[in-house]
């Protein structure tokens, strides 16, 4: 009775289902090997390391690094975003995902989109204005419409 599986079968498993398959050396700028190492690593770069590593990432202005550095500068530097009461908003809805928090006599309003469609929505958000989005050309309204994946945060005080 044979036990196991074959050289190949196992080859064509582990190529199938290992992560290795999504992972490459980390891309921190544009040189050869994405500047990992100056040997030759034993998972390959990504293709893309000429253009998208951390080199570029940093320098960009609306990249996602900088989208971080902005929201952990939020978190430092003002009070509602850590200590500020959460309030679930458009509960029903199955595309945005919002929430409210209030402290003091301040609020933040925070309106995501996680899907690839548009998704329309209304609040009364007279007042507000763009403290953060992923999108340039932002406008507030009580009714609007997401893009694809967008995120912003609007506050009042």
């Amino acid at each position: 009775m044979k036990q196991g599986k074959s050289k190949e079968e196992v080859l064509h498993i582990l190529q199938e289902r290992s992560r290795d398959n999504a992972r490459t050396p980390m891309q921190w700028d544009d040189s050869e090997n994405g500047g990992f190492s100056d040997a030759k690593p034993w998972l390959q770069s990504a293709d893309s390391f000429k253009e998208i590593n951390v080199k570029a990432e940093r320098a960009a202005e609306d990249s996602i690094f900088t989208f971080y550095q902005k929201l952990i500068r939020m978190r430092k530097e003002m009070p509602i975003v850590k200590e500020g009461l959460f309030y679930p908003l458009l509960e029903e809805d199955e595309k945005i995902f919002a929430y409210e928090r209030k402290y003091e006599n301040e609020s933040l309003i925070c309106i995501n989109n996680f899907f690839a469609e548009p998704a329309a929505f209304t609040l009364p958000l007279e007042g507000y204005e763009v403290l953060l989005s992923n999108y340039k050309d932002v406008s507030v309204a009580d009714t609007m419409e997401l893009r694809p994946y967008e995120t912003m945060i609007l506050y009042k005080k």
